[in-house]
């Protein structure tokens, strides 16, 4: 039996949406570490692509991790990370996006201290991070993007299907950008009436080397 199969096959525990305001976590410790790492990473590109594609592939990853441990910080809530979008699951949903691999995506759930579900993440890599100028890719309102989102809402509303979600925070992220809604059984994805606030936060993200910044501000 599959790891999610395990994480479902429980008791759905519904709670409130009721975290709208989120911390953007600067592991950076000053403007000038930041400014080094970004121009080292600028050269690594020009020199050597290869290396600076797969650094940024693992990023891709681990910056999702960093952001949720921010946001839901243990011990009320436990982050698990059971495998590529689909994962073994019964769902039989797919994201629907052409030319992209299992193995270049990932699930992040976050549950409360109640094992209830709070949050759903997907990551979709989408390979080479930069555009011919050297700056990132934008994904905001492509159809890359899109399909990711209504992948994961897709997703959403099998597990509602078979009672394991009710409602909870959804999240796509795709090189340096990220969307990020509300979701209930029966609705599906909508922003909340308030807005989504974003704060920017200097973190300590103690031996871990900070995520390479490409063009990030």
């Amino acid at each position: 039996m599959g790891l999610l199969r395990k994480l479902f096959n429980r008791p759905k525990k519904a709670a409130a949406i009721t975290k709208t305001n989120f911390v953007n976590p600067n592991p950076f410790p000053s403007d000038e570490s930041f400014a080094a790492v970004k121009a080292h990473m600028q050269h690594v590109a020009q020199q050597n692509p290869e290396r600076y594609a797969a650094l940024m592939r693992a990023a891709a990853f681990q910056i999702p991790m960093g952001w949720l441990e921010t946001n839901f910080p243990p011990p009320n809530f436990e982050i698990i990370v059971p495998g590529p979008f689909p994962c073994d699951m019964p769902l039989n949903v797919r994201p629907g996006l052409e030319g992209v691999e299992p193995e270049d995506t990932s699930v992040y759930i976050v549950k409360d201290s109640q094992g209830g579900i709070r949050c759903v993440q997907l990551v979709v890599w989408m390979g080479n991070p930069t555009g011919g100028d050297g700056e990132p890719r934008e994904w905001i309102g492509t159809r890359a993007m899109k399909s990711a989102e209504e992948g994961l809402e897709e997703l959403l509303r099998k597990m509602c299907g078979v009672g394991r979600l009710e409602r909870c925070i959804a999240v796509v992220g795709m090189g340096m950008d990220m969307t990020i809604y509300c979701f209930e059984e029966g609705r599906g994805f909508f922003d909340p009436p308030e807005g989504f606030g974003f704060e920017t936060q200097r973190v300590d993200w103690g031996d871990v080397p900070p995520p390479p910044p490409v063009g990030s501000k």
